[in-house]
C-alpha cells in the first residue's frame, strides 16, 4: 500500500525539509520577452531555467514558460509587490491557455489592484517540457482488464513517455512543482507566495504550505482532493460523489420536461445502458465518419460512466445534453459519450504520468489482492456510478507504471503558524468531493471552509463566491463554514 501514516519521525523529516528548502535561494532569473502577436496585448511572456531534479544538478535544466498580467501599477514593483500564481488542475492542464481570453478583465481582473497575475505552465505540461507519449498506444485500450494485462499495457505506455520525454518524465511530481514555485517566487522578488489552485491544483497549495510555511501569503484551493486517504477510501469517496450527481440529475429528469428522459427513471436507464455496454461496447458511429469527431468507435461501461461524470463538471446547464446522450446510447448510438482520441502521433497528455509519480495508484501486488474487492463493494454501495471516478482510473493506469512514486500519499504536516488558507468547494461536485474539502480542513490548522450549494466543478464561478475570494485576497477573511447558492 502506498498510503502511509504520518509518524512523528516523518513529521520531523518534513519539517526539516521545509526549513532546508527555505534557505535554498535561487540564482536563476526570469527572462521577460514580447509575447506572440496572437496573445492579448496586456500579457507579458517569461521563461526560466529550472533543474530537472532539484537534488541532482547533473541532469540539467528545463525551460519553464509563463505569462504575466501586470498589476494596475504596471511594472512598478514598489507600488505592487505581490504576485498571484494560478494552476487550473488536471493533472497536466496547461495554465497559459486559460489566460489567453480576456485576462485583464475576466474573473480575476479586480485582483490586479494588488497583484500581478502569473500563469506558469508547470513542469511537464503545455510549453514547459511537456511529457510526450506514444499517441497511438495511448489511444488503444489495454488488451484485457486483468491486473497483469493492465500492468503490461501501462509499462509499455510509460516506457514510450520516457523515450520521448527524457529524464523529466521521472520528475513531474508535486514536490518538484512546489520547489519550482518557490524559485519563481524568489525570482519575482516576492516575499510571500500567493496562489489560486483549482481541482488537481489543490494538491500543490497544501504541499507548499508544508514545505515553505514562512513564505505563505494568501492561498485559495477550489475543488479539492485529499492526498491523504488510502486506496479504498479514495475510491469510495469518488464513487459516492459521482453517485450523488447521478441521483440529482435523475431527480431533475423526473420533474423537468426539458429532459429527454422525462417521465422515466434516468438513473435506471443509465444502469441498463451500462449493463448493455458491459456485454458489448455500444457503437459510436459518429466517431468513424471522415468529418466526425476523433473518438473511439465504441464505448465500454466504464467509459460511459466516466464520460457521464465528466459532463457533470458544467453543472445543471449540461444536464439536457447529457440526457439526450444517454437516450441516444440506449438507442445504440453512444457517439456523444465516446472518449476523445489523440490526433497526433505524439501525445502531450501528462495526466497519467503526473498521477502515477504522485502516488495515486498502487503496486501490482496490492492490486492483485485488493482491486476486485473494492469493485464488488463500490458497485454494491454505489450501483449507478459503479465505482468509476478519476481515482478509479488512476488506480488502474498506474499498475506497472515504470516510474517510482515521488510523492507518497500522506497527511501533510502543516504548522499552525501558516496564515489562513481558504478552501472552497461546491457541495455537489462529481469530480472533487466536498468530503475532501473537510478532510483538508483537518490537515490545515488555519483552514477556512466556504461552500456553494450547487452542481458542477469549480466553486468560484458564482457571484457570492467570487466576492468571498476577492475579499480574501484584497480585504478581509471570510466567515468560516458559510454556504452560498451562487
Amino acid at each position: 500500500m502506498k498510503f502511509i501514516l504520518l509518524s512523528s519521525a516523518l513529521a520531523a523529516v518534513a519539517t526539516a525539509a521545509a526549513t532546508d528548502n527555505n534557505n535554498n535561494n535561487t540564482t536563476n532569473k526570469i527572462e521577460w520577452e514580447t509575447c506572440p502577436e496572437e496573445y492579448p496585448p496586456e500579457l507579458q511572456c517569461g521563461k526560466m531555467q529550472l533543474p530537472i531534479d532539484h537534488d541532482n544538478s547533473t541532469l540539467g535544466n528545463f525551460t519553464l514558460h509563463m505569462v504575466r498580467v501586470p498589476c494596475l501599477a504596471g511594472n512598478d514593483t514598489s507600488a505592487c509587490p505581490n504576485s498571484l500564481f494560478f494552476n487550473f488542475g488536471g493533472p497536466g492542464v496547461a495554465t497559459i491557455p486559460g489566460f489567453l481570453t480576456d485576462p485583464a478583465n475576466g474573473l480575476f481582473g479586480n485582483l490586479r489592484e494588488k497583484y500581478a497575475l502569473i500563469a506558469p505552465d508547470f513542469r511537464g505540461t503545455g510549453q514547459s517540457n511537456p511529457v510526450r507519449c506514444d499517441g497511438k498506444l495511448m489511444n488503444q485500450r489495454p488488451a484485457n482488464d486483468t491486473v497483469e494485462g493492465l500492468a503490461a499495457y501501462n509499462k509499455a505506455l510509460g516506457e514510450s513517455c520516457l523515450r520521448l520525454t527524457g529524464p523529466l518524465f521521472y520528475h513531474v511530481d508535486a514536490i518538484s512543482v512546489v520547489r519550482d514555485l518557490d524559485q519563481m517566487r524568489q525570482a519575482l522578488g516576492d516575499d510571500k507566495f500567493n496562489y489560486y489552485g483549482l481541482s488537481y491544483g489543490t494538491v500543490y497549495g497544501p504541499l507548499y504550505a508544508e514545505r515553505f510555511p514562512n513564505k505563505v501569503g494568501k492561498i485559495v484551493i477550489d475543488g479539492n482532493i485529499a492526498h491523504s486517504q488510502d486506496d479504498t477510501s479514495l475510491m469510495m469517496t469518488g464513487a459516492a460523489t459521482v453517485e450523488n450527481s447521478i441521483n440529482r440529475f435523475s431527480n431533475w429528469c423526473s420533474t423537468d420536461p426539458e429532459c429527454a428522459l422525462h417521465g422515466e427513471d434516468a438513473a435506471s436507464v443509465l444502469d441498463k445502458v451500462a449493463e448493455a455496454a458491459d456485454k458489448k461496447p455500444i457503437p459510436a458511429p459518429g466517431c468513424s465518419k471522415p468529418d466526425g469527431k476523433s473518438c473511439r468507435p465504441n464505448v465500454t461501461a466504464d467509459e460511459l460512466i466516466f464520460q457521464v461524470k465528466g459532463s457533470f463538471g458544467d453543472g445543471q446547464k449540461g444536464w439536457p445534453d447529457l440526457a439526450e446522450a444517454i437516450k441516444n446510447a440506449r438507442d445504440g448510438n453512444a457517439t456523444a459519450l465516446s472518449l476523445e482520441l489523440q490526433e497526433e502521433p505524439v501525445s502531450t497528455d501528462s495526466e497519467v504520468p503526473i498521477a502515477c509519480v504522485d502516488g495515486w495508484g498502487e503496486d501490482q501486488r496490492s492490486a492483485e489482492r485488493n482491486r476486485d474487492g473494492r469493485l464488488v463493494v463500490a458497485r454494491a454501495l454505489y450501483p449507478h456510478s459503479r465505482g468509476v471516478h478519476d481515482i478509479y482510473n488512476w488506480q488502474k493506469q498506474c499498475i506497472g507504471w515504470p516510474a517510482p512514486v515521488k510523492y507518497q500519499r500522506r497527511r501533510p504536516n502543516i504548522t499552525s503558524s501558516v496564515p489562513p488558507v481558504l478552501i472552497i468547494n461546491k457541495l455537489h461536485d462529481a469530480s472533487t468531493s466536498s468530503a475532501w474539502a473537510i478532510e483538508l480542513r483537518k490537515q490545515i490548522p488555519s483552514a477556512i471552509n466556504v461552500f456553494r450549494d450547487s452542481d458542477g466543478h469549480d466553486a468560484i464561478n458564482g457571484e457570492e463566491m467570487q466576492q468571498v475570494v476577492e475579499d480574501y485576497y484584497l480585504r478581509k477573511l471570510p466567515k468560516d463554514m458559510q454556504v452560498f447558492s451562487t
